[in-house]
């Protein structure tokens, strides 16, 4: 595995923006959230039942933007919507070039991967020291 300070630091870009976006997108939640107990209709097996806001954001939480809870409120919480595509858009952005980088998935590393990054840090940051 071979690495530089350009990589690195693409990795810092990436890193800071999807926690800027994680931050805005945590604190526009928190605002929805003075709407938990809102109720809204939807449709479960046949029946029309009440759901409260809470429980439509982690059915959200647990199958993503596009389930039958976010397109019911998606256009009420507009802003947190374009938010959280932005953030995942970015995520998913970041993971395809660490994986082009560096040749794994960050999000599976296994002790060996994450070995051979260190000593490839390492040797960069030595590089470094010697120019």
């Amino acid at each position: 595995m071979d690495t530089n300070r350009e990589k690195i630091d693409k990795i810092y870009e990436f890193n800071k923006r999807v926690q800027e976006l994680v931050i805005t997108e945590s604190d526009l939640y928190k605002k929805a959230m003075v709407n938990a107990d809102a109720l809204h209709k939807i449709k479960r097996d046949g029946k029309q039942v009440e759901v409260n806001e809470a429980t439509l954001f982690e059915e959200i939480r647990i199958a993503g933007l596009k389930s039958q809870a976010g397109e019911l409120l998606k256009n009420k919480y507009e802003e947190l919507f374009i938010v959280a595509k932005k953030r995942e858009k970015t995520d998913q952005e970041m993971q395809a070039y660490i994986i082009e980088a560096f040749g794994f998935d960050f999000r599976s590393m296994r002790i060996a991967e994450y070995l051979k990054l260190t000593e490839a840090v390492f040797d960069a940051k030595m590089s470094e020291l010697k120019k």
